[in-house]
């Protein structure tokens, strides 16, 4: 394995962890009462991940590039669905770290809150005491949850469809821009730059039909109006719907690439 393809593993696996993370920040904003607090927090994460995301698409890249060159079609392939494996193996990595992260997370809600600096927080994590906190924090995930599944009606079912076909097409997106360019060379910079209108499209499910719902829901758990069983029924939803949606990519990579490279051929 290369170096390249290593620190895609790497910033793929750290992008989906943080992902199926930030559902856990709901929980922890409604147990602190500091829902503002902890979504700035977690904004630290996001920028890591955005970050992970700014450096993998040219690593990806010239990856693809490598393998055009040396006429490799089939590793290529290969690399991108063993990319999405990652991409899945992150997000249960993620889901059974939730119960750790949650309580760890609210913990530094609560120091934010006394501190109110982010720079003094992230010196606190660091320090021998931080340590001791990451200690006290870690615990297993649980069966109890499955409790949570009992009543079918209380699982939100187009909430979760429609976060299972935006992860899927966010996952394979990206991958199936390149892979698009790289079966057709000719239209390979009109491929690539139409990851962002795909990925985008998803963007739009996540942003107008469930980021609204979800925080309508959490608002409606802080004021008495819904029931703790059906919101966290919601949030863990969101978290195995998120896991679905790496699996359900490596079907939709295929289309995805026909697709971009319909569009790219068509322009």
């Amino acid at each position: 394995m290369s170096d390249h393809l290593a620190w895609v593993y790497a910033f793929t696996f750290l992008i989906h962890l943080i992902n199926t993370l930030s559902y856990s920040v709901r929980i922890v904003g409604v147990r602190t009462g500091r829902i503002a607090a902890s979504i700035a927090l977690f904004n630290i994460f996001v920028l890591v991940a955005r970050m992970a995301h700014a450096f993998q698409a040219p690593l990806l890249a010239k990856r693809a590039e490598g393998r055009l060159l040396a006429d490799q079609a089939h590793d290529v392939v290969w690399e991108f669905r063993t990319l999405l494996v990652v991409a899945t193996i992150g997000s249960v990595v993620g889901a059974l770290l939730s119960p750790t992260f949650r309580k760890l997370f609210a913990s530094y809600v609560n120091q934010f809150d006394s501190m109110r600096s982010v720079p003094r927080l992230l010196l606190h994590c660091a320090s021998k005491i931080g340590g001791s906190v990451v200690r006290e924090s870690l615990k297993p995930p649980s069966l109890a949850n499955i409790q949570y599944f009992r009543s079918l009606r209380d699982i939100p079912v187009k909430l979760a469809l429609m976060n299972l076909l935006a992860i899927s097409v966010l996952t394979a997106g990206v991958f199936a821009s390149l892979l698009a360019g790289y079966e057709s060379p000719e239209v390979r910079a009109t491929a690539v730059s139409l990851a962002p209108v795909v990925t985008g499209l998803a963007t739009i499910i996540l942003m107008v039909f469930i980021d609204p719902k979800l925080s309508a829901l959490t608002d409606d758990m802080l004021d008495g109006k819904a029931s703790p069983s059906y919101f966290y029924t919601c949030v863990i939803t969101m978290v195995v719907t998120h896991i679905g949606g790496t699996i359900l990519a490596q079907v939709v990579l295929a289309p995805s690439t026909d697709a971009i490279r319909f569009f790219a051929s068509a322009l």
